[in-house]
């Protein structure tokens, strides 16, 4: 069948922005699902890309063995369109489904086992279209490889219009099952032009009609099926209000007499909640002498403020990241909005860290009034760095604090492991650091020694001095609170544990606090997260190298080391390509925060890249050396990432917004034209000389290896070692797989053993 470019570019399109939008919807919703925890964006990918290359395998024995492949083909892309808003409902009532009690952050292998769960139906269709529509429209002149480089090209376009799409025009307009029904009725409609090829023109239709009569009855049905599935998610509290933001979802749920603000899963405040208010504010600013200024980072509006007020003279800005937090307390809660018409208040809606980074004012205290640091957007307020930043913008003699989730009569080992390595953080940066035990540990730290209060004397004789009448922080249970007994056996137990410093690029402690959770989720759990903690770097490198050894070596045992070194960059080349993928949406959440909207940008440029390179693959197919340099690029850009993480010439710690989203965007373009160019190269090769069972092959290696490096990447690399490190030990097994094409280029096997099989393809075709 000779390749109809008419239908063709409109089933390739339409992969590619099923593929790409539907990654986004569900990628979004499932960091609300683990509760903002950005490593589920790796280890969602690496399932998806697993069951899309399973379902090319499955799609390429059919191809190989149907020749009507139009009946599954069209059957295939309304599956696909129905598919879309399933996997939607699904994610979103996953946490009803199976039973998971709301606020409660999710351990690594839940995550891992939902997103086993959630993408199957939706990557299985995915990938065994890809193989059909290939095979569908190639032409015996061209053969299967020239039709899955055009496929491959089409997704890649398709793909990079879905991202731009869905993030420029639909998700600011649009809720995500309103999207969905929109790529229910495109796919419907493809399936309907493939049908058109061998059914009557009437059925074809009647049909049409049917689908227009369908998509104006579901202009009001998403809607309603939007908000009864967010009412599933929030199973057992009543849902108030929610909102997509840049940062997040904020979900506004109402239980009993108490308002509960949550931002993608996890909860930012309740109201009224007076004991976290009092402690959050208070405790700091008895420890300043004289507090005339402060900088309240988070939880304002939670009570914060009301409590700041309490002091007359004290001039309070309050930074809040997400400026729709403000929003809906005020909506909400009218009696914060009051708090912030006070004239003693300046809002500073946006990043902190962008505040104090380009501000030049100094407080006496700076507050940060923020949740754990259990997803890399919080964390970033708990880093060394951002420690370093703070210190620079307070008075001589100022305070900072923050408080972190403990246990005010036992601390478990997990516990006292995550104290002690925030402890560390803080006293790698400041002179004086203390801590107060209760059910939240409440830190304290300056650049003065000897100005913070260590007992509860002082700060009793600065309440009654202030006259400050609180219901929690007071007189009467300070001695309670600030026991000599119980603050001795907090440092106690802190200086057992062996500590590390949490970085930016190293999150330790957004790996501890998964730690604390998975701790009650029984032992296994308990002692896998105990031992990722712990695994020294001969592990990193066998999980990295091993697979593209073994699948080497299997090649080479039968006799065929070309092709393995051609499946082996292939697999290599997958892996790369997503793991720098991931850690550039990682690195776009900790230096700014806001992946949850810009994701789509950025995996539209991934899609272009390979769009482009695999254009540019096709008019350079059949040489050998390409094959080369794309190996050695995917080198280069590994070591031009680590210069920008390492304090090189382009380092994004100290860019601008624009400069960071810039430079993350045309490296993730490099990145994808690169594994686009090296895929046409290397699936041009391997399919010259392989049987027709084979056509999925390459394809499904580089889902499979791509799957298996986002997995590694994402729950192992990074939690153990950070960015930087793992970053590395890409490079390596970049380097091997490039030491085996050279290894095979250099003895002309390649081209030796693909001569041979072209002639054993003949003579077989001769004898038949």
């Amino acid at each position: 069948m000779s390749l109809q470019r008419g239908p063709a570019l409109l089933s390739a399109l339409s992969l590619g922005l099923s593929s790409l939008i539907s990654q986004i919807l569900l990628l979004r919703e499932m960091v609300v699902v683990a509760g903002g925890n950005e490593i589920c964006l790796g280890l969602m990918l690496s399932t998806w890309l697993m069951w899309v290359g399973i379902g090319s395998w499955a799609g390429g024995i059919v191809a190989s063995r149907s020749s009507a492949i139009a009946i599954p083909l069209h059957h295939g892309y309304g599956l696909l369109g129905l598919a879309v808003p399933a996997s939607l409902l699904m994610v979103r009532s996953s946490r009803f489904l199976f039973g998971v009690p709301w606020g409660q952050v999710l351990p690594l292998s839940q995550i891992l086992l939902l997103s086993f769960l959630l993408s199957l139906p939706l990557c299985l269709v995915l990938g065994g279209l890809f193989v059909l529509t290939a095979r569908h429209f190639s032409s015996p002149a061209l053969g299967i490889a020239q039709g899955i480089s055009s496929i491959y090209l089409g997704e890649a376009v398709g793909a990079f219009l879905g991202g731009i799409l869905t993030t420029l025009l639909l998700l600011p307009y649009l809720s995500h099952f309103q999207i969905s029904f929109l790529l229910l009725f495109l796919n419907l409609l493809v399936g309907l032009v493939l049908w058109r090829r061998s059914r009557k023109h009437l059925l074809a239709s009647v049909s049409l009609l049917s689908l227009l009569l369908l998509l104006l009855f579901a202009l009001r049905l998403p809607s309603l099926l939007d908000r009864r599935a967010w009412q599933w998610h929030w199973k057992g509290m009543e849902l108030v209000t929610t909102a997509d933001t840049v940062y997040g979802n904020l979900s506004l749920l109402r239980r009993g007499g108490q308002i509960t603000l949550f931002a993608s899963g996890l909860p930012l405040f309740s109201y009224p909640d007076p004991e976290a208010a009092e402690e959050a504010v208070h405790y700091a600013l008895l420890q300043h002498p004289h507090p005339r200024s402060l900088l309240l980072v988070g939880g304002g509006v939670g009570g914060g403020l009301r409590e700041a007020l309490k002091y007359p003279d004290l001039k309070i800005e309050y930074a809040e990241l997400d400026p729709q937090v403000i929003s809906l307390a005020s909506s909400f809660i009218p009696s914060e909005a009051e708090v912030l018409q006070s004239p003693q208040v300046e809002v500073r809606p946006g990043d902190a860290l962008r505040l104090l980074r380009r501000t030049d004012r100094r407080y006496d205290v700076i507050i940060v009034n923020s949740p754990d640091p259990s997803t890399l957007q919080l964390n970033r307020f708990y880093t060394r760095e951002f420690f370093q930043m703070v210190k620079r913008r307070l008075h001589p003699g100022g305070i900072f604090s923050f408080r972190l989730s403990s246990s005010e009569d036992y601390l478990s080992p997990e516990r006292s492991l995550y104290l002690a390595t925030m402890r560390r953080t803080v006293r790698s940066v400041f002179a004086q650091v203390v801590l107060f035990p209760g059910p939240k540990c409440i830190f304290f730290a300056t650049s003065r020694p000897g100005t913070l209060q260590g007992d509860a004397s002082g700060l009793i004789r600065r309440l009654r001095e202030r006259g400050l009448q609180n219901l929690y922080v007071n007189s009467y249970l300070l001695p309670f609170r600030l026991h000599p007994t119980k603050i001795s056996y907090l440092n106690r137990r802190l200086e057992a544990e062996p500590a590390r410093i949490n970085r930016d690029l190293e999150p330790v402690c957004h790996l501890l606090e998964s730690s604390l959770w998975a701790s009650q989720f029984g032992p296994g759990e308990k002692r896998l997260v105990s031992w990722l903690h712990r695994a020294p770097w001969a592990w990193g490198f066998l999980l990295l190298l091993l697979p593209l050894l073994l699948l080497v070596g299997a090649q080479a045992v039968r006799g065929s080391f070309p092709a393995g070194a051609i499946l082996g960059s292939v697999f290599a080349g997958g892996w790369t390509s997503i793991s720098l993928e991931i850690g550039a949406l990682l690195c776009l959440q900790i230096y700014l925060g806001f992946v949850y909207r810009k994701m789509g940008l950025l995996l539209s440029s991934f899609m272009l890249g390979l769009g482009l390179g695999a254009w540019w693959g096709r008019r350079k197919q059949g040489s050998e050396g390409w094959l080369l340099i794309c190996q050695a690029t995917l080198v280069g850009l590994c070591l031009l990432f680590l210069s920008t993480l390492s304090g090189g010439p382009l380092e994004l710690a100290s860019a601008s917004p624009s400069a960071i989203e810039s430079f993350l965007f045309l490296f993730l373009l490099a990145v994808g034209m690169t594994g686009g160019m090296q895929f046409c190269l290397a699936n041009d090769f391997f399919l010259r000389y392989r049987t027709r069972s084979s056509w999925g092959t390459p394809y499904a290696v580089d889902l499979l290896g791509s799957a298996l490096g986002a997995l590694l990447f994402s729950a192992f690399l990074i939690p153990r070692w950070g960015i930087v490190p793992s970053i590395w030990m890409l490079t390596a097994l970049d380097s091997l797989a490039l030491i085996f094409l050279c290894f095979a280029h250099g003895t002309g096997r390649v081209q030796e053993d693909l001569g041979r099989n072209i002639s054993n393809s003949k003579e077989t075709r001769d004898r038949r």
